[in-house]
């Protein structure tokens, strides 16, 4: 899915566009509410133009390269979650903290394109128990995901038996490429920035996050947004989906129950024990043994 309309970029000039972005380089976080910073976005990133693709129906093909949507959650007790509802996202009233795509009170579905990423993202040690949950995307529907902060051509190696991706940039002049990137290689730069200790960093992603899920941008049908893995050391990936969007066209396909044995997070290897399967009977998870 391509939007090829830069007439707002147009009317920009490079001058202008390095300024405003510049302005919000400067602002100190820990004294600027988010309203302001917010503000500044939307003068900063206007007319913006993103590469968005599909997942889901005939824009994936066979899946053989093992990446999938997953979600990790530990097992603080040593043994598996039962309800349905603890698979999926928090509900906005019990989100008390902000996240890279959520501020509080804030239901955001976070997931993995990758196993192993799903479990680093989640801080994972040798000897402990997980959930892992699988999701599939309802036939007939389809995500359509913005790229961010990824360096494209090896999220699209590690994807290109899954993923077809559209080329935004066809016919269109030098001039506005050139804008175009200065803004989104900006996003990437606060995107993939590591996890300040008191989240003030998060002030910036969660305002993206807002522009293109909720406005201005929300008018090209972005459902998520994809993203690199910090705590992966950007080799993996993430999606962050709305929450009431996930539960319209995702549905849980796998969960299984494991425990992780051999553990090397500099390398994405992680070896797991399956131990049980669950299946879906009236949203609670019925366990068999491995």
């Amino acid at each position: 899915m391509t939007d090829n309309d830069f007439s707002i970029l147009a009317n920009r000039t490079i001058k202008e566009i390095k300024r405003s972005l510049r302005m919000l380089d400067q602002v100190d976080l820990r004294k600027c509410s988010y309203e302001k910073y917010f503000d500044l976005c939307k003068i900063a990133y206007d007319g913006i133009k993103v590469n968005i693709f599909q997942l889901g129906g005939s824009a994936n093909k066979n899946n053989d390269s093992g990446h999938g949507i997953f979600r990790a959650r530990e097992c603080k007790i040593n043994y598996p979650y039962e309800d349905v509802k603890d698979l999926w996202a928090k509900p906005a009233e019990a989100v008390v903290e902000a996240g890279r795509c959520n501020a509080v009170n804030e239901s955001i579905l976070y997931c993995s394109t990758y196993l192993p990423t799903a479990l680093i993202e989640c801080k994972v040690q040798n000897n402990t128990y997980w959930t892992i949950s699988e999701f599939e995307i309802i036939s007939g529907e389809l995500l359509h995901i913005k790229e961010l902060g990824i360096r494209k051509h090896k999220f699209r190696e590690q994807a290109a038996n899954t993923l077809e991706f559209p080329d935004m940039y066809e016919g269109v002049e030098k001039s506005l490429i050139k804008k175009n990137t200065l803004i989104d290689d900006h996003i990437h730069k606060c995107f993939v920035h590591e996890r300040s200790k008191n989240n003030v960093q998060y002030k910036k992603t969660v305002a993206i996050t807002h522009y293109f899920l909720k406005a201005p941008a929300a008018e090209q049908r972005i459902d998520g947004l994809l993203y690199p893995s910090i705590a992966a050391k950007l080799h993996g990936y993430n999606i962050a989906i709305r929450t009431n969007v996930a539960k319209e066209k995702i549905r849980l396909k796998n969960v299984q129950f494991v425990k992780v044995t051999i553990l090397d997070k500099t390398k994405d290897q992680i070896v797991i024990v399956p131990l049980a399967v669950g299946e879906i009977f009236d949203q609670k998870v019925i366990w068999t043994q491995a």
